[in-house]
């Protein structure tokens, strides 16, 4: 094993906690899998992996009831370099089969996608309803309360 203090921040080295230990010196190896490919909900998994192994750099290693913690050989497999290019090759033929859910498409809509929702939504409604609709001063009133109130709980 390499010289490691575990009471310093850890030297980014692409593994788990910033571990020394190499895959061959490991007990317990570690398999990163950056894949989103069937993710209904939202792109983004894939740098899962990554943002836990830059995280854990900086976890403190002390643990009471294990006082060399730091010490059990753990080890991480690098990804493979192609693996981030078939996550995304395969990525959009899914797209195609899996559809993108409509609370995915509300995290990214603009203000300007928001009003045009929301007077789509409301023309729906009064089709199906056969209401009269609202005058545009009460419908502008509404878009302008919801954006308020949009642009406060962020």
């Amino acid at each position: 094993m390499k010289k490691f203090d575990p009471n310093l921040p850890g030297a980014a080295n692409g593994n788990y906690f910033a571990l020394p230990f190499t895959q061959q010196e490991a007990e317990i190896v570690l398999v990163s899998v950056p894949w989103d490919v069937t993710t209904s909900y939202r792109a983004g998994t894939h740098r899962g992996p990554g943002a836990i192994i830059d995280a854990s750099e900086q976890i403190d290693l002390y643990n009471s009831r294990v006082p060399e913690a730091w010490n059990i050989p753990i080890g991480t497999i690098q990804v493979h370099e192609e693996l981030p290019v078939l996550n995304r090759s395969a990525r959009l033929l899914a797209e195609k089969i899996i559809p993108v859910s409509y609370t995915h498409l509300r995290a990214h809509e603009t203000v300007l996608d928001l009003v045009c929702r929301l007077l789509l939504e409301k023309k729906k409604k009064s089709k199906k309803t056969k209401d009269k609709p609202k005058t545009l001063l009460t419908t502008s009133i509404h878009i302008k309360k919801h954006i308020y109130t949009t642009n406060n709980t962020l």
